[in-house]
C-alpha cells in the first residue's frame, strides 16, 4: 500500500479484547491515513481475524504473522511477561522485505491523535525513536538493568518500548531482534526484551515526547519525569496524550478490578465497540487488603515509590 503508515502489534490469546481496542482506537483516532498492519500472534484462526478485522472500518489491511519459534519458547522471561513479549523481535525476519520502517505498538494502548507526525519522526542514524521510562529513567535505575554484567552505563537514559519508530531496513542489517533474543537466551533480565532492546540501542536512540507512549508512571505526582522531561511538554501530554499505554502500574489497568487510571473510560468505550464489547473486570475476584495479591502489589509499588525517592536525592 504505497504512502501507508506501517504498524506492528502483536498479542496473544490472552489478549484478544485488549489488541481489538488498540486496532479500534487506530481506525477511530489515527488521522485519515491509510494503515498497513502486521500483527504477530500465537495462532489466530480465520473466524477470530475476521472479528480484528471488523473493527478497523475498511481503514487499512492486516497481515497475520504467527511469530512462535524456538527461539521466544527458549527465552529466559520474568514471570509476569508471557512469550508474545517477545515477538517484536521476530519482525526483522517475518515482515516482507520491502517494508524498510514501521511504528511497533503494544496492544495495551490507546490510539487518542493522529499518527502521521509520530510516522514521520526524525530517526537520523538511530535504531529506534521511543519514550524514557518515568520508572525506570536511567540504566543503573532501580528495577534497571544490570548494568555492570550487561557493560551498559548506568547512567544511560533507558525507553519503554511500548511504542517505537523503528528502521526496519537497519534493524535487518545490524540483527537486532536475532542479538536481542540471543541475549535473552542467556541471561534473565527484569523487564524481558525491553531491557535486551535497552542495551543492545543503548546511545542509539531517539527520545520522543511522552505524548507518544503515556504511560502509568508519568501521572504519579512526584514522577522522575518531572525531573528528566521538559515540564511543559508533560503537563501537555498528560493532560491530552497521543498514545496512552496501559502498562503495569499502581493505578491498575482497565481490564483489572480497581483500576483507577485517568484514561481507564476511554478504553472501555473503545472496547463497547468491538465484538468484545460488554467486558467488564469481575469486582467480586478483587483483592481484598491483607491478601497475599493486595500485600504483593502494594509491596511492589512501595519498591517503585522508593527507588524514585532515591533518584531524585542524588
Amino acid at each position: 500500500m504505497e504512502g501507508a503508515i506501517r504498524i506492528v502489534l502483536s498479542a496473544d490469546a490472552g489478549f484478544r479484547p485488549q489488541l481489538a481496542v488498540a486496532l479500534k482506537s487506530i481506525a477511530r483516532n489515527g488521522g485519515g491515513a491509510r494503515f498497513e498492519l502486521f500483527v504477530l500472534h500465537d495462532g489466530f484462526d480465520g473466524p477470530l481475524r475476521e472479528q480484528f478485522e471488523s473493527v478497523l472500518d475498511g481503514v487499512g489491511r492486516v497481515e497475520w504473522l504467527d511469530a512462535r519459534s524456538p527461539a521466544t519458547a527458549e527465552a529466559l522471561l520474568p514471570d509476569y511477561l508471557p512469550a508474545a513479549s517477545l515477538f517484536r523481535l521476530r519482525m526483522e525476519d517475518l515482515l516482507p522485505d520491502y517494508i524498510d520502517r514501521v511504528l511497533y505498538l503494544d496492544a495495551d494502548v490507546i490510539v487518542r491523535r493522529p499518527l502521521e507526525e509520530l510516522w514521520m519522526a526524525e530517526l537520523g542514524e538511530s535504531l529506534a525513536a521511543a519514550v524514557r521510562d518515568p520508572i525506570v529513567p536511567w540504566a543503573g535505575a532501580p528495577m534497571g538493568l544490570p548494568w555492570r554484567e550487561v557493560g551498559v552505563a548506568a547512567s544511560a537514559p533507558y525507553f519503554n518500548s511500548g511504542v517505537l519508530v523503528i528502521p526496519l531496513d537497519r534493524w535487518r542489517s545490524e540483527h537486532v531482534g536475532r542479538r536481542g533474543l540471543e541475549l535473552l537466551a542467556r541471561r534473565r533480565l527484569r523487564h524481558g526484551d525491553q531491557c535486551a532492546l535497552n542495551v543492545l540501542m543503548e546511545g542509539r536512540w531517539a527520545a520522543l515526547d511522552p505524548s507518544w507512549n503515556l504511560q502509568g508512571g508519568h501521572l504519579y505526582e512526584n514522577s522522575l519525569a518531572l525531573v528528566t522531561e521538559s515540564l511543559d511538554i508533560l503537563h501537555a501530554s498528560r493532560s491530552n496524550p497521543a498514545i496512552v499505554h496501559f502498562n503495569h502500574s499502581a493505578w491498575g489497568r482497565p481490564w483489572q478490578p480497581g483500576c483507577t487510571h485517568p484514561f481507564r473510560q476511554e478504553w472501555i468505550e473503545l472496547l463497547d465497540a468491538t465484538p468484545w464489547a460488554g467486558g467488564r473486570p469481575d469486582e467480586r475476584g478483587r483483592s481484598q487488603p491483607g491478601t497475599t495479591a493486595s500485600l504483593a502489589r502494594r509491596a511492589y509499588w512501595r519498591l517503585a515509590r522508593g527507588a524514585r525517592v532515591l533518584i531524585k536525592g542524588f
